[in-house]
C-alpha cells in the first residue's frame, strides 16, 4: 500500500451498517422512552390538578399513538446506510459525526480537544472526544466493523496533536486526564451496588406488605417526619431514604443511583463516596423531618446530594474531568431550573429536603477535596474519613433494624394514634390531618373522644381553608361516621360544587342513600323531593330509554335535582338535573350519555335532593351530568348506627 493511501486510510473512519437487531434494539428503546416520558407527563399532570386530565380510554389511544409513531420513525431513521463517515481528519480540524444514521458532521479544531477518554465497562463502554464549548462526541466498538477501530482513532487523534509542539500541554492534559478516566472505568462501584441492592430488598419488602397503596403503612415502616418521632422514632431520619411510594418513583431514584454513582464512586472513591451520599440524605433528612411539612420518602435526597458532589468537582476540578464525568455547566443549570420548575407543578415534592441534600452533598465534597489527587482517589484514605464512614453506615443499618422492629410489633392503629398526638400543634399540615381524617374513618376501634379530636383538627382546616374539596371531604366523612349524616351531606355537596369529579360525587352518592335510608325515604315520595324521575323502556325493539322529570309545582327560577342510581340496593351513581325555568309539570332528559343510558336499563332512580333557583340558567335550557360510582368508593363498608359503648 502507498503512503498516500495508509494516510488516507488512518485519516477516515466509517461507520458500518446497523444490523437487524440492533434496529430492534434501538427502535424497543427509543419507543420505550417516549411512551415514558408521556405516561410520566400524565402522572406530573395529576399531581399537580390533583385530578386525571384524560379519560383512560383516550390516554391510551393517546400512548399507543405515541408508541406507533415512534417505533416506525425510529425504524425508519436506522436504516442502513453506506458509508456514513465518523472520524475525518483534516490539518488543522477533525471531522467527528453524532449519529451513526446521518451524513451530518461537526467540524472541531484540533485545539478545542480537551479529552480522549473511555468511560463504562464493557459492554456499554464508550469511548468520548471531549470538546470545548459542547457536548462530547461518544463512539462505541459496535459501531465499527475493525474490532480495533477506537484504539486506531485515539492514536490518529493523539498523533496529530503530537506533530505540533504547540500542542504538548494539551496532549499532557488530555493525558492525565485519560488516566483519570481509565481508573473510574477500570474500578466497578461497589458501594453503588450494594446500596442499589438494599434499596430494591426493602421496595420488594413495601410491595409484599401493600404500603405503597397505604400511607399509613408508609409511616408505620419508617417514613421521615417530626410528628412521627414523639415515641424515640429518630431513626427515621435514616430509614426514609430507603422507602418509596409508587413502582416510578424508586425506578426513577435508583435509574439516577446507577448513573450518578459510576461517576462519582470512581472519582472519589467508595469511602469518600459513601460519606457524600449518605451523609448528604441525612441532612437533607434532618431538614425534612424537624421542619418539612410532608412525610419524607425516596432515595430522592441522596440522588440530590450527589448532584450537589458532581457540580462542586466540576467547579473546583474541572480541569482533571472528561465526559460523563465532565458535566456541561450550562446543562447542569438547566436541570436544576427544571427541578424548581417541577416542584411548583408537582406539590408532594420534598423540596426542603432536596435542596437541603443538595447543598449538604455540595459541603461535604468541599470538605473533602483539599488536597486530594483524583488519580490516586481510589487509594485507602485517611482513618479519620474511614471512621466517620463506617460510623454513618452503620448509624444507617441500625436504624433500619429498630424501624424492622418496630414495623413488626406496631400496627396502623398505634401509628395514627402516634399521628394522632400532635393534632393541636399548630405546625401539623393540613394534608396530614386530612389523611388522619382518612384513617380514623376507617379505624374499626375509633372511640368517639377520638374522632372527635380528628374532627375538630379538621374542622380549623376548613375554617382556614372553606374552598378546598379536599378538605371539605375529609371532614364530612368524619362526620358520615358520627352519624352528622345531614352535615355530612351539606360538607360534600360543597365539595362537589368546588371539583364537580367522580370521587366526590359518589361519595355524596352514599352519603344521600345513607341519609334517605334513615329517614325511610321512597324512590316514589313527590310529597318530599318535590320531584319525580321516571324511566321509559321500551319492550320490544332495543332502544335506548328515555328520562323523564315530574314536578308538583312550577319552577320560574329554574331548579336543580340529585338523583341516585340504584341497582338491587347497590348504588350505581349520581346524577344531577339543572333545568331554566320550569313551568310544565313534565320535562323530557335528553339527550342520554351512552353510559347513563346503560345504567338506566337496569337501575332504580330515587330523587334525594330538589333546590329552586340553583338552575341559573337560561328558560328552557337543561344540563345534566352523570357520574358513576368509583369502585373504590362502592367498595367502603355501608353506613350504619355507630355503637361506641364505653370506648
Amino acid at each position: 500500500m502507498s503512503e498516500c493511501g495508509q494516510a488516507s486510510r488512518d485519516a477516515t473512519f466509517a461507520f458500518s451498517p446497523p444490523s437487524g437487531r440492533e434496529r430492534a434494539w434501538i427502535v424497543l428503546a427509543w419507543t420505550l422512552y417516549t411512551t415514558g416520558v408521556s405516561a410520566l407527563g400524565y402522572i406530573v399532570a395529576r399531581a399537580a390538578l390533583a385530578s386525571a386530565v384524560l379519560p383512560p380510554t383516550v390516554k391510551a389511544i393517546h400512548l399507543g399513538t405515541v408508541a406507533l409513531c415512534t417505533a416506525s420513525l425510529a425504524w425508519w431513521w436506522t436504516r442502513p446506510r453506506g458509508g456514513v463517515i465518523a472520524v475525518e481528519l483534516l490539518e488543522h480540524e477533525v471531522l467527528l459525526a453524532r449519529s451513526r444514521f446521518t451524513a451530518r458532521r461537526s467540524r472541531v479544531p484540533y485545539t478545542a480537544i480537551h479529552s480522549l477518554s473511555r468511560a463504562w465497562p464493557a459492554p456499554w463502554q464508550r469511548f468520548f472526544v471531549g470538546v470545548t464549548g459542547r457536548f462530547p462526541f461518544g463512539f462505541r466498538p459496535g459501531w465499527f466493523a475493525e474490532p480495533a477501530a477506537l484504539e486506531r482513532i485515539e492514536a490518529a487523534l493523539r498523533g496529530r496533536l503530537a506533530r505540533s509542539p504547540r500542542y504538548a500541554e494539551q496532549l499532557a492534559g488530555i493525558d492525565r486526564r485519560a488516566r483519570i478516566a481509565a481508573m473510574v472505568a477500570a474500578h466497578p462501584p461497589r458501594l453503588t451496588f450494594v446500596l442499589l441492592a438494599l434499596t430494591t430488598v426493602i421496595f420488594i419488602l413495601q410491595w409484599r406488605s401493600g404500603s405503597l397503596d397505604d400511607f399509613v403503612e408508609l409511616w408505620r415502616l419508617g417514613a421521615n417526619a417530626w410528628w412521627l418521632m414523639s415515641d424515640g422514632g429518630a431513626y427515621r431520619l435514616f430509614t426514609g431514604i430507603f422507602l418509596h411510594a409508587a413502582w416510578w418513583h424508586f425506578a426513577a431514584n435508583m435509574l439516577s443511583l446507577v448513573l450518578l454513582g459510576l461517576q462519582l464512586e470512581g472519582l472519589l472513591g467508595a469511602w469518600r463516596f459513601g460519606l457524600v451520599a449518605l451523609g448528604g440524605a441525612l441532612g437533607g433528612s434532618i431538614a425534612s423531618g424537624l421542619m418539612g411539612s410532608r412525610p419524607t420518602v425516596g432515595f430522592s435526597i441522596a440522588i440530590f446530594a450527589m448532584v450537589g458532589a458532581l457540580i462542586v468537582l466540576n467547579l473546583t476540578r474541572r480541569s482533571d474531568l472528561s465526559p460523563p464525568s465532565r458535566v456541561p455547566l450550562g446543562l447542569a443549570l438547566m436541570l436544576l431550573a427544571l427541578q424548581l420548575a417541577l416542584e411548583q407543578l408537582v406539590p408532594r415534592i420534598d423540596r426542603l429536603g432536596h435542596w437541603a441534600g443538595f447543598f449538604s452533598g455540595a459541603l461535604l465534597c468541599l470538605l473533602l477535596l483539599p488536597g486530594l489527587d483524583l488519580a490516586r482517589a481510589r487509594e485507602r484514605p485517611s482513618r479519620w474519613l474511614r471512621v466517620c464512614t463506617v460510623g454513618l453506615a452503620a448509624a444507617y443499618l441500625a436504624a433500619l433494624g429498630q424501624a424492622g422492629v418496630h414495623a413488626v410489633r406496631s400496627d396502623a392503629a398505634s401509628v395514627l394514634r402516634l399521628a394522632a398526638e400532635s393534632l393541636e400543634d399548630p405546625r401539623l399540615p393540613p394534608q396530614i390531618i386530612t389523611a388522619l381524617a382518612w384513617g380514623f374513618y376507617d379505624l374499626p376501634d375509633a372511640s368517639r373522644a377520638e374522632l372527635d379530636r380528628v374532627r375538630d383538627a379538621a374542622e380549623r382546616v376548613v375554617a382556614r381553608e372553606p374552598d378546598e374539596p379536599v378538605y371539605l371531604d375529609a371532614l364530612a366523612l368524619l362526620e358520615y361516621r358520627l352519624a352528622n349524616l345531614e352535615r355530612a351531606v351539606a360538607l360534600e355537596r360543597k365539595a362537589l360544587h368546588r371539583a364537580p369529579q367522580a370521587h366526590f360525587a359518589s361519595q355524596l352518592a352514599r352519603f344521600e342513600q345513607a341519609r334517605m335510608d334513615a329517614r325511610g325515604a321512597t324512590a316514589a315520595s313527590m310529597s318530599r323531593s318535590g320531584a319525580v324521575l321516571r324511566v321509559e323502556r321500551s319492550a320490544g325493539r332495543p332502544r335506548p330509554p328515555s328520562l323523564w322529570v315530574e314536578f308538583d309545582r312550577p319552577h320560574p327560577d329554574g331548579v336543580q335535582l340529585d338523583a341516585l342510581l340504584e341497582a338491587e340496593g347497590e348504588l350505581v351513581g349520581l346524577l344531577r338535573v339543572r333545568l331554566g325555568a320550569v313551568v310544565r309539570d313534565r320535562v323530557r332528559i335528553e339527550p342520554l350519555s351512552p353510559d347513563l343510558a346503560a345504567a338506566l336499563q337496569q337501575a332504580s332512580l330515587r330523587v334525594v335532593d330538589v333546590r329552586a333557583g340553583e338552575g341559573r340558567l337560561e328558560p328552557a335550557s337543561l344540563r345534566r351530568h352523570y357520574w358513576a360510582m368509583k369502585p373504590e368508593v362502592a367498595a367502603l363498608p355501608s353506613w350504619r348506627e355507630p355503637d361506641f359503648g364505653r370506648r
